[in-house]
């Protein structure tokens, strides 16, 4: 395989990466929202936005990281 190919598949791979990264962010994006904001939150809730930002700060490390 050619220099240039290896360097494409390994694109394409931290592509996919990313699309699947890009749609666990989506789903969490969508729970937090119907949460919506209120003075008060759940131990429950609070998890649901504490994984929303670990998904965000993973998606945007894997873009500028690796697809960059």
């Amino acid at each position: 395989m050619k220099q240039e190919e290896l360097t494409i598949a390994l694109l394409k791979s931290e592509w996919d990466l990313l699309q699947q990264s890009v749609a666990t962010l989506k789903l969490s994006v969508l729970k937090c929202q119907t949460i919506g904001i209120k003075e008060f939150y759940s131990f429950e809730e609070l998890e649901s936005f504490d994984s929303l930002t670990s998904k965000f700060n993973r998606t945007s490390d894997i873009f500028t990281q690796k697809v960059i």
